[in-house]
């Protein structure tokens, strides 16, 4: 693996000074790249063959199918091992798998967890929390509704929420029954693996910047 070059995509410095100390205490790799967009992370992937890239939740914004399906298909060398704080958003460790992600490391503050992970993962073998692991063993009981990608709809809520709208401002801005509503954020806090409200504050800083790099302006 010290053939191959180490990535970490973050848009988020907790996550990022986490996954920087543990390669450089564990692993003592002290040279990662950094990008904060997936802009920069296309630019860095094309001066190297082979690429182990560490990403946190927020990176690829609300709608990762086509990104990451993108990724995989146009860097065939590239590992993608997701990262987060704390325990794992079980649906979103299996909404990552089922995009191609090659692994998932949970709990990235944990000094020995990391520990591990990181060595495993530098050594090729990228692996999945267990509680993702033994819900994919069946995947016949799994709904879909709580995984799949992320629709427009949902993406549109999710907004509002990050700009501070209650549900119940929501229903009345969209012109939607607070049942409605409320089935659509039970989905979406799913699929973005939620956690507390700042998650959406940062999606739509992601979110925001996706669009700002595509039309260079503000929109």
């Amino acid at each position: 693996m010290n053939n191959k070059k180490v990535i970490i995509a973050s848009c988020h410095e907790t996550v990022r000074q986490l996954l920087q100390k543990g390669l450089n205490d564990f692993c003592r790799i002290g040279d990662a790249e950094m990008c904060c967009n997936e802009y920069e992370l296309y630019e860095m992937l094309g001066a190297y063959d082979e690429t182990l890239i560490f990403v946190d939740k927020y990176f690829f914004g609300y709608v990762m199918d086509h990104k990451i399906r993108e990724l995989k298909f146009r860097h065939k060398e590239r590992t993608l091992c997701f990262c987060e704080t704390e325990e794992c958003s079980v649906n979103f460790g299996i909404r990552v798998h089922e995009l191609g992600a090659d692994g998932f490391i949970a709990h990235i503050e944990n000094s020995e967890h990391i520990r591990d992970e990181l060595r495993n993962a530098l050594a090729g073998k990228c692996t999945f929390p267990e509680e993702v692991s033994s819900r994919l063993k069946n995947k016949n009981c799994l709904d879909r509704k709580y995984f799949s990608d992320v629709t427009k709809r949902e993406e549109e809520i999710g907004c509002l929420l990050g700009v501070g709208f209650s549900q119940k401002q929501i229903k009345f801005e969209l012109g939607l029954s607070e049942k409605t509503v409320s089935t659509h954020v039970c989905y979406l806090n799913q699929k973005i693996g939620h956690k507390d409200d700042m998650d959406y504050i940062i999606l739509n800083n992601q979110s925001f910047s996706h669009r700002k790099q595509i039309f260079g302006r503000t929109i």
